[in-house]
């Protein structure tokens, strides 16, 4: 293993081109492609970092969803990220990108919502490509149960020099934008037929 001195986790993760690439759960690499670690982990070290923040962080979510659903009879999960302006070397053309599992995650109509409010903003939205959504919305996202979930993956060149890790003018209006989204969201969400 590239990371683990005794071999990875267990019960080992998913193996997917994400992993590979050293940007698991437990990440290997920094956004710039550095590794992060100056040494190789000890399986111990990792199943410990697991019990103590990814296994409670993912319960607690997904009890804070429950509570949600049976006050309300619905719930909605919306996973936001930033993305580096700048994949495997080609510049990403998108603003925004919405990834709904290729409708599995989601009921159509809010990602229409998000699509429409975005693109009304001007920003350049895609859907699905080259990010679909991920664990969250895969493990979370149960539409015909009323459970949504959708990811949103931001252009980080809308808001921040990439090299200097500082924000740019575009930082006030992406929040501006983003709340107003939100609020086009819970606006879905109260008028949505329950099912």
């Amino acid at each position: 293993s590239r990371m683990f001195r005794d071999g990875p986790p267990n019960p080992p993760g998913e193996r997917s081109p994400r992993v590979e690439a050293g940007l698991g759960c437990i990440p290997r690499v920094a956004w710039s492609g550095h590794d992060i670690h100056r040494r190789k982990l000890r399986r111990s070290e990792a199943d410990e970092r697991l019990e103590l923040a990814y296994h409670p962080y993912h319960a607690a979510l997904a009890d804070l969803l429950e509570d949600i659903a049976a006050r309300h009879g619905h719930a909605t999960l919306i996973d936001c990220h930033s993305m580096p302006s700048v994949i495997a070397g080609r510049r990403v053309q998108a603003d925004i990108i919405i990834g709904n599992r290729h409708g599995g995650s989601c009921d159509e109509s809010l990602t229409r919502t998000i699509e429409d409010t975005l693109t009304r903003f001007g920003y350049r939205v895609l859907r699905n490509q080259p990010y679909a959504g991920g664990y969250l919305t895969q493990l979370h996202g149960r539409p015909m149960a009323d459970r949504h979930a959708l990811q949103i993956e931001i252009n980080r060149r809308l808001y921040m020099d990439e090299n200097e890790v500082t924000l740019k003018p575009g930082f006030e209006r992406l929040r501006e934008d983003l709340s107003e989204l939100a609020d086009q969201i819970v606006r879905w969400s109260k008028k949505k037929p329950r099912l």
